[in-house]
Parts: C-alpha cells; structure tokens; sequence
C-alpha cells in the first residue's frame, strides 16, 4: 500500500488539487491571516459530486461464465470494460457494456478510487446515484447495485441490488437515470453507508445484451457534514502550556462571533472557573475548513483538573472533556511505543504482554524467507516490525523508525524506563532501546556478506498475522538484476546502526561493536557501488535515488566515528540541498533523509565550519517559516496549508511531517543552544494540540485518546485478529485530499474513521515513532512556560 515520497505525490496529484480546491478558488499568492479574506462563493459547501465515471476508466473489475461472455479489456489482469469511441455522450466517453450468450453470471465492479472505500452517509437522506444509459436494441434490463467492504466482519462484502426497470425504460436513445440511496439501501443498518467500496452491475434476466453508461456519479442538494464547534486536545494541557480551544464552523450556520462569550466549567463540579470572549482569527479559513475561525484562550487558568469548554451561543455543544496536568502525557508515551511491540514479527504476542491483541507468531515463513531470484536459497529474516496495516517488512522503513526513537531516547532519557510491560522488562536496559534492539537486529540479518542490505521481506495476506502459513520473499529482484540490494536501502541501515550503535554503547558494548562495523561495512558497500542500485519499480517506497540517503549515512557515521573520510563525503555533498529548507517544506520522510543527515551532523563533534555556517543560514529561514505557521495560522499547525501559492500539505501521511517537524526543530535547538527552545515547544504542543482534536473534524487521530478519538485503522493485523479493535496510542496518516478530496471539499476534512481505507486511515512505525518523539517532548517540558 506505499507509493512514492510525498514530494513527487504532490506532483502527480496536483491536478487532482483542482477539483478539491475549485469551491475557493486558485491560491493568489500569501494571504494574512486575518477577518479580511475573501468570502465563500455560492454554493461553496455543497456536497460534490461523487463521479465513478467521468472522463477517464477507474478502478474496475468485469467477468462472467457459466453461459455469458463479457467484452472487455485486459489491463493489470482485470477485465475493464471499453470505453466506445463511438457512444460518446456530452463530449464524454462511455463505457459498453456488452454481455453475449445466456443463462449464466455476469458482473461489473465499478471503484471510486484506489478501490478505497467511501463515505455515502450523508449522501443517503435526499441523494441519488445518476448516470445516463443508452442500449444497442431498447428493452434492455440489468441490476444496479452498492457492495460495501468492512475488514473483518463477517461476510466483509455486502450488497444491494434494484433493477433499472424502476426507473427507465432503456431505449436506443441516451437517457438519464436517477436513483434515490434510500431505494437503493433501504435498510442502512444492515448495510455500511460509511464504507462503500463499489457500484455494480449485474444480470436482471437470462439473456445477453449490449448497453452504455455515461457520467455516473453520487449527488445531493445538501450541505457538507458540519462537525462540533468548539475543538479543544482532548488529553488535554500542561499546566505552563498556552491553552485554547478553537470554535469553528460554517459562515452561514456558525452562531458564535467575536465577542460572544466562553467559559471552562470544572467538569466534576460544575463551577465556572473562568470566562472570556471569543476572539475572531479568520471570518473564512478558504484553505483548510471553509469555516469561521474563532480562538477561545483560557491559558491563565493553571490548576490541574478536568474541564470542558462551554460557549454562549445557539446550537453550540460543550467540548469533550479533557485534563490541565503536568502528567497527561505519561500515558500516551508508554503506550505509544507499546505499538511496537504489537507490531513485532518472529515471536508469539504473549497474554501477559498483549492482553487481548495477545496472538502466536505471525508470518512465521520469515524464519526461512525465500529469495524472490532463487527460491533455492533462503535467509532466517525474523525479527523486525509490519511495517503498517500489511505484512511487510521495509528496510528503509525500519530504518527510519530506529533513527527517530533513537533521537527520542538520546534527548529524553528520563522518560524512558524499564517497565512497560513487554518481554524484556526489568532487564536493566531502557524498554524503547529494547524495543529499537528489535529493529537493528532486523537490519543485521538482512545485510549479506558485502555489506548491502536487501529491500523488503513480503507479501501481505488479508488474514490474521499467525494464520498466514504461506511462504514469504526476499526481494531482490529489479527487472533483470538479481540479488538486488538497493543502496538507498543500504545507505539507510548504515544511518540507523551508526546512530544505534552510539547510544547501544552504554548498556552492551559488544553490540554497540557489532552495529557499528555492520554499519562500516554497508558504506564499504556504497563506496564500491556509485551507481545508484534502484529499488523495485513497482511495490513499496520505490526511491530512484540514493544521494540523500547517502548523505545520512555518511553524517550518522563521522557523528559517532569522528572520523574524516565521513566528514568529507558530507561536505562533498550538501550543498546542494537548500530547496529542502524552503518555506513550503516541512519534515523528512523516507525518501528523503537529507534532514536527519544534518542533524547528524551539527551535532557531530568537529563538523566543517563552513557546513555549520551554511545550515545555519538556510535552517533558520526553514524554522522561522515553521515556527511563523504554527503561531499564526488558523488551526495553529506547521502545515503547509497552501496560501503561499504551493500545494497544501494534506497529502497521504502527513500527520508524519506534522510531528517529525518538531523532531527538526527539536534536535536542531538541542545543538545550537543545548536545550530545547521555546519555539521548538510551541511546535511541538501546538502540533500535538491540532493531533488531538483542535483540527476541523474535532477529532483525535491517536486511539484511545479521546472522546472522539481513532477507533478504527486499515490493518489487517487489528482487522483479522479476533478482536477488531485497535490498542491505544495508535496514529493514523490523516487527511488526504489528494487521494481522498471525495471525503470533503475541504482538505483538512478529507478523513474517515474506516478500516477499510489506506489513503487516509493506515498507521506506520515510521509514523508513530514521530508521536512517541513528540511524547515524550511534551512530557519532559510540562513544567516550561511558553
């Protein structure tokens, strides 16, 4: 379920961006953040319409047998029905649908996109699903239907079917056809309206026929969903922390204004501790909501307690409940990098440890993977995470989840202990360093003998993890290359076991050996492999290019070597990275490593001045930027929400950059001054404070942690594991309106809290290794005032 970086999704997604973004307008260029933006236009929060067919095939599927053959074109192994050159309607193509023979089974299966899921639910009280059709003799009869998808329920698919005869009678002309949801789900408790998956197409009698459809697509007259108004972090606010809570809504429907009067009620008492009014941000948010903004600030109140925000005004509910404490974090960190543990591959999850996600080995074939070029030859490739809703196991992936909860460990220490209840607790040793011993040892079994490391170890299967018996690979197969182990994946283990073997020193000096010369020797790799060794082309996290992930690696050694020749790769080499400290970027990734590598580096004990003198300059533009969103925009996040004239950052995974933003600022603040700075923090608990519930849905991304909080993530781990539930502590990837816009109109509303939806709702390692950062961050300096 992984694609390229983020960088290059935006580019091939930026047309998409014009659909999302059409109900604002095009970007200008910087706008202030201020009462004065420019209004909403007519209509602007409409629901859109939800086009199956348009002007170009999706996702598809067709068959038949039995005594039917289907017309269709072979692509990716489906059958996609053709599109007629000849049956265009409106300038629009068509698609024929052409089924000979008789008596037997025929089916279409039309997807919105990426045969993902999407949400019907507030299509259903007065919509339709329209489409034109025309047939080839008149007279023709066939099935209209809905098939939802929910992971793990039995059975996963369902479906609703009606016959078209109800509505038209099809004749050799185009006509349009118009179907209200309720006749089409009558019943929409026996049905899931939140995650529908497919239109279908089907036989209504026993002879063949030949028809065309044109422009299908979900409609209503109806107002986007509003959510609650008044968003406040749902765990809640240190004590020195600046607290607020942020009400918001639609222009039109929102009764609060400034002025208008807020209080925080004690929620055990019931007494008003404090009252203020409303202050007005923005009249129209037009990037991220297409709402009233408002800001409701009680950061003088300091006495720990639960509370909630109420405001003075028509049709505005109280806020969920939530804490002001120096320790609301504590619980969050433990069981954020508890995940990890459940993600573990190669040994059975114990009842004392899992309590009810407690399940035996899962994918036990790793123990003897099969190499995809000679399936003669294995390799004991156990141990390490799933990487996230699937079964597969990424170097590059591991890699970059170990290199940041090592920073966590190296700059929080203290909150860090040994008893969070996995295996090896109360073994002296900090329980994340044993949980981050889980990844390197992966990485070590997965490097050969000349030092690289191979890609991945896969595929994915939908059962519960220890029912997957089947046989798993070692990729190591690029066109035809064999024996592949890609350098950008190579490179990226030498990071992560330089850095591991840095703070390893100090509780298994034998083992902080062994990661460091692993390490040594994959740059010995590197060096003997200047060609860029690429990784698959299709599959996950493809990176045609090594040179970040070279520059880490190179940074991650001379910081724990000192040694030179480190040293001069790197200054070799970085310059020509100032585009990644521009304004309209934000946080590392996968595929792109440069920024961890500088860090690496400014925190190396001899770095060339004239690299320091460098970073210095393009960093703290790169900061002043981040630190600027997060104090001034509407929802008080480092996103990039696209008023400077760029793409806006509600890409897939961006809750990621969100987070790994402040791990930047943080490690940066952490060299230049040797502490943490005070814009660091007001990154990172506004970031934290968006993560939680001060975003437009008024929900919390991380499970458990919530009244309204994540309770549903795409995995097939938590789907198939007897008990479809999640553990707390989980984040998700967010709002994506580049794969998901049909959620909403509004980018940062382009979420739904389904398992059956990778684009936004899949969690990863290298994700919530950004949260446990952040965590912990938060936890360390509650006391500190803003």
């Amino acid at each position: 379920m992984k694609y390229t970086k983020w960088t290059v999704l935006r580019l091939i997604m930026a047309a998409m961006l014009v659909s999302v973004m059409s109900p604002f307008g095009a970007a200008a260029g910087p706008l202030p953040v201020s009462a004065r933006e420019e209004g909403p236009a007519p209509d602007w929060n409409r629901l859109q319409d939800l086009q199956i067919l348009y002007d170009k095939k999706g996702g598809q599927w067709s068959g038949a047998g039995d005594g039917f053959e289907i017309e269709y074109d072979e692509k990716d192994g489906n059958g996609w029905l053709p599109f007629d050159p000849d049956a265009a309607y409106e300038g629009l193509p068509s698609y024929k649908v052409n089924v000979s023979g008789a008596g037997g089974w025929w089916t279409v299966l039309l997807a919105h996109n990426n045969w993902a899921t999407y949400d019907l639910n507030p299509y259903w009280k007065n919509g339709y699903l329209e489409f034109y059709v025309k047939g080839a003799a008149g007279g023709e009869s066939f099935k209209v239907g809905l098939r939802d998808k929910v992971y793990g329920r039995h059975p996963e698919e369902q479906e609703t079917q009606i016959s078209i005869d109800h509505y038209v009678n099809v004749t050799t002309n185009w006509q349009h056809v118009k179907i209200p949801l309720k006749d089409l789900v009558p019943d929409p408790e026996k049905f899931s309206l939140l995650q529908n998956r497919l239109v279908t197409l089907g036989p209504d009698g026993s002879e063949g026929l030949q028809f065309w459809v044109n422009q299908i697509r979900f409609t209503s007259p109806d107002p986007e969903v509003s959510y609650p108004a008044v968003k406040v972090n749902q765990v809640g606010y240190t004590v020195g922390a600046e607290k607020y809570a942020l009400v918001t809504g639609f222009p039109d429907a929102l009764k609060a204004g400034k002025e208008t009067t807020f209080q925080l009620v004690d929620a055990l008492s019931g007494d008003k501790v404090y009252s203020g009014k409303l202050k007005l941000i923005t009249e129209y948010d037009r990037y991220v909501s297409g709402e009233k903004v408002l800001k409701a600030d009680f950061s003088r109140i300091r006495k720990p307690g639960q509370y909630y925000v109420k405001v003075e005004a028509e049709g505005i509910e109280a806020s969920p409940r939530f804490h002001i404490g120096n320790d609301i974090y504590d619980r969050l960190l433990v069981d954020s990098a508890r995940y990890f543990y459940y993600q573990r591959q190669g040994i059975p999850l114990e009842p004392q440890h899992a309590g009810m996600f407690a399940r035996g080995n899962g994918t036990p074939a790793d123990s003897a993977a099969k190499f995809k070029s000679d399936d003669t030859r294995t390799l004991d490739a156990s141990g390490g995470w799933f990487d996230a809703g699937d079964y597969g196991k990424y170097t590059n992936a591991v890699a970059l989840t170990v290199n940041d909860l090592l920073w966590a460990y190296e700059l929080f220490p203290s909150q860090f202990g040994d008893g969070s209840n996995i295996p090896e607790s109360g073994n002296g040793i900090p329980d994340l360093l044993d949980e981050i011993r889980w990844g390197t040892d992966f990485l070590l079994k997965l490097q050969d003998t000349d030092g690289g490391v191979y890609m991945k170890v896969a595929p994915s299967y939908e059962k519960a993890a220890d029912q997957v018996t089947e046989d798993r690979y070692i990729y190591d197969v690029n066109g035809d290359r064999t024996d592949v182990k890609p350098t950008a994946h190579t490179a990226d283990a030498a990071g992560a076991l330089a850095h591991a073997s840095k703070l390893f020193s100090a509780f298994d000096p034998a083992y902080s050996t062994q990661l460091l010369s692993a390490a040594k020797k994959a740059w010995g790799y590197l060096e003997e492999n200047g060609e860029v060794f690429a990784t698959e082309s299709e599959g996950a996290y493809p990176d045609g290019s090594d040179k970040d992930n070279r520059l880490y690696a190179a940074a991650s050694l001379f910081r724990t070597t000192g040694e030179a020749p480190y040293s001069s790769y790197f200054a070799a080499h970085y310059d020509g990275y100032g585009p990644s400290f521009s304004a309209t970027e934000n946080g590392y990734g996968i595929t792109r490593m440069e920024l961890p590598g500088f860090l690496h580096y400014i925190h190396a004990g001899n770095p060339d001045p004239a690299v320091i003198k460098w970073w210095n300059r393009h960093y703290s533009k790169f900061e002043a930027a981040q630190v600027d969103r997060a104090k001034h925009l509407p929802w008080h996040t480092t996103h990039d929400d696209g008023r400077s004239g760029s793409e806006h950052d509600f890409y897939w995974g961006n809750n990621k950059d969100v987070l790994n933003t402040v791990i930047v600022l943080t490690a940066a603040a952490r060299s230049k001054y040797g502490k943490s700075s005070k814009d660091a923090l007001l990154a990172a608990r506004h970031n934290l404070n968006y993560m939680l519930g001060i975003n437009p849905l008024r929900f919390s991304y991380v499970s458990g942690y919530g009244e309204d909080s994540l309770s549903a993530v795409f995995s097939n781990q938590f789907s198939y594991g007897g008990t479809r539930r999640v553990p707390p502590g989980i984040l998700t990837g967010g709002p994506n309106a580049y794969d998901a816009g049909h959620y909403s109109r509004f980018p940062g509303k382009a979420f739904r809290d389904v398992n059956s939806d990778w684009t936004v709702n899949e969690p990863t390692i290298y994700w919530v290794s950004n949260l446990v950062f952040v965590a912990a961050f938060a936890a360390e300096m509650a006391e500190e005032n803003e």
